[in-house]
């Protein structure tokens, strides 16, 4: 689990790097309480973005 949780975490690393200022405004969107989401921050965002639609 823990190279699952950490693939993921290179994912998000790569992803947040992106120059699109649409992708960095999305990036801001998720609540965490470090610098930069965890993959559980991820995960609680987009089920949370899932269960309201």
């Amino acid at each position: 689990m823990d190279e699952v949780r950490q693939e993921i975490q290179k994912a998000i690393n790569e992803a947040m790097q992106s120059k699109d200022p649409a992708i960095q405004a999305y990036w801001k969107t998720i609540k965490c309480k470090g610098h930069k989401p965890t993959p559980e921050d991820v995960v609680l965002h987009i089920a949370k973005q899932v269960t309201h639609k």
